[in-house]
């Protein structure tokens, strides 16, 4: 297969200015997998069938987003809700089969809190949480610049992060989940662009059958951060868009200065690795990205040495194999 490989350039030193809380988990469809949890002490309660409440002690906050993603199954997961009580951030997890009915499944969760600000030399971070109309929840920017929903359509929703605009706007990456306690749902990317300097993302939400849908959603923005930001943003981190072909230099990425390659495996399917950053715990995120109501997971992903390998699966509604693998992916370890 071929090999493509993508821009690669090395970071000033994380800045540290912002004392948010985060964490992620790995749910390997039978138990908490440590490789891929932080903190250590996060637990998941498989409550139900499909239905999934992750415990993140010491680290409950306000202003907050997750995203999660679904591993191995043409299937898809999504954020149900979350709450705080005491000093622990619950978040409820939510996955179904290709048609929409709820099924168990293995997946990566991440949530984050930020606020402060960021030098522009440090790189940007921004989030939104944004209800089904539109009106925006939480929001996070680290301009200080308050970040704004339009809802143009059903499941249309233009998202104005300002302020973030850099020598180009093509730099950077978009992670986009949606959030429905009740019924299946799947959001993407559907447009990047910018307006004068600020970053514009469309996102685009449907049903399991692929027409569009209303629903809330959360949108996370990464320039030279990690996908979770945090007051630990370590240095062991990377992203990728592939519309294919794949995206600008600005918006491949990895932290210690390794080339990152995408390898084609089939119809729909790609292996993308990350040389150099790979250190556990760690956590992968993956967001569709185009028009269509097609979608995205992880089939798998692992660490040799210190090189990431990640394994994309995209499909169409329905669960059958995508013709284009159209993706955001972002790899990040605290360590």
């Amino acid at each position: 297969m071929l090999a493509v490989v993508v821009g690669a350039f090395a970071l000033p030193a994380p800045a540290t200015a912002l004392p948010d809380r985060f964490g992620f988990a790995l749910w390997d469809g039978a138990a908490v997998s440590p490789t891929g949890t932080f903190p250590a002490a996060t637990t998941i309660d498989n409550y139900a069938v499909g239905r999934y409440k992750v415990a993140f002690p010491n680290t409950a906050a306000h202003n907050k987003v997750a995203h999660v993603t679904a591993i191995n199954t043409n299937g898809s997961c999504q954020v149900a809700d979350w709450a705080r009580p005491g000093g622990t951030e619950f978040v409820d997890v939510d996955c179904y089969n290709a048609t929409g009915v709820r099924a168990n499944a293995a997946f990566t969760v991440v949530f984050s809190s930020s606020h402060g600000s960021l030098p522009p030399s440090a790189g940007a971070f921004a989030t939104v949480h944004s209800a089904a109309s539109g009106t925006v929840l939480a929001q996070y920017n680290s301009t200080s610049a308050v970040n704004t929903v339009t809802r143009g359509g059903v499941g249309l929703y233009m998202v104005r992060l300002p302020g973030l605009l850099t020598s180009a706007f093509d730099e950077g990456s978009l992670q986009a989940t949606a959030v429905n306690p009740r019924v299946a749902a799947r959001c993407k990317i559907a447009r990047w662009g910018i307006a004068g300097a600020d970053q514009l993302a469309n996102v685009l939400c449907f049903d399991t059958a692929g027409a569009r849908a209303d629903t809330q959603f959360t949108l996370t923005y990464q320039r030279r951060q990690a996908v979770y930001d945090g007051i630990l943003p370590g240095r062991r981190f990377g992203y990728l868009w592939n519309p294919p072909p794949l995206g600008p230099h600005g918006t491949n990425l990895n932290a210690r200065g390794g080339s990152n390659t995408v390898f084609s495996v089939g119809p729909g399917q790609s292996v993308v690795q990350f040389p150099l950053i790979g250190l556990g715990p760690d956590t992968v995120q993956v967001t569709a990205y185009g028009a269509s109501g097609n979608y995205c997971g992880l089939q798998r992903f692992w660490v040799a040495l210190t090189d990431v390998h990640v394994r994309v699966a995209c499909f169409h509604p329905g669960g059958t194999p995508a013709s284009t693998d159209e993706f955001f992916v972002a790899y990040a370890s605290p360590t």
